[in-house]
């Protein structure tokens, strides 16, 4: 006999189908000629993961106060198990996101991934870009210490210079000056935006599929290099 847990996997399968769903997430075949360029969208999926992870460990101890945020961060570095490694992956991973999506959308354009029939994939990605530099930013604000507060305020004197930019300024402080509910009022939509964001986006490249890269032209001497390429000719040669 099977054991318990396999008879209720079976059974959970017979009525939800998530053994087909999984093999057509997880088992997609990958198209001949795809190198490492082709994974920055998977780096970028898996620093989303760690993001997302590591804040909400960090929300545990978090107080959105102006008088008391300052005061829990410094309690989450120095009495918290392991809460300096957990703030240094959040704290890091937010430069190496930007970074990586960065060079994620670049691949993109490159590639030529953004064209029929993933246009969608392209202005969610661009959307979820967006977004990444939105709460990268507005997550400087978190600690409430000097720099966390002058930086801020530069941040919204920029977005005062632009369009609608008195409106904009009020929303980004929360009120008519920096003060307490400024720092739950920048990321109060972060949990949402990072889960819905890399969701919708995987949808549309499992509905899609990946794309084919270019053929590699017959006797060419370049490794996945996608068109001809001339062979540098040095002197004596």
């Amino acid at each position: 006999m099977k054991p318990t847990l396999g008879r209720l996997a079976d059974w959970i399968d017979s009525r939800t189908g998530w053994r087909s769903l999984r093999t057509h997430i997880l088992d997609e075949p990958i198209p001949e000629g795809t190198g490492w360029w082709f994974t920055t969208g998977s780096v970028v999926l898996f620093l989303l993961g760690v993001q997302f992870a590591s804040g909400v460990v960090l929300s545990f101890y978090y107080v959105p106060s102006s008088t008391s945020a300052y005061d829990s961060v410094r309690y989450v570095m120095e009495q918290v198990t392991f809460g300096r490694i957990v703030r240094g992956l959040h704290v890091f991973g937010a430069s190496f996101i930007v970074i990586a999506a960065v060079v994620h959308m670049l691949r993109v354009v490159v590639s030529g991934s953004y064209k029929k029939p993933r246009e969608v994939t392209w202005i969610s990605g661009m959307l979820l870009l967006l977004v990444i530099l939105a709460f990268a930013l507005t997550g400087y604000l978190l600690p409430w210490d000097q720099r966390a507060y002058w930086a801020t305020t530069v941040t919204i004197n920029i977005a005062r210079s632009g369009p609608f930019g008195e409106y904009v300024a009020g929303v980004l402080r929360g009120g008519p000056a920096l003060g307490a509910p400024t720092p739950p009022q920048l990321p109060s939509a972060a949990p949402g935006a990072r889960v819905g964001g890399p969701s919708d986006t995987a949808a549309d490249i499992a509905r899609c599929g990946s794309l084919r890269p270019r053929p590699h032209p017959p006797g060419c001497r370049w490794r996945r290099c996608g068109r001809p390429r001339r062979r540098l000719r040095g002197r004596g040669r």
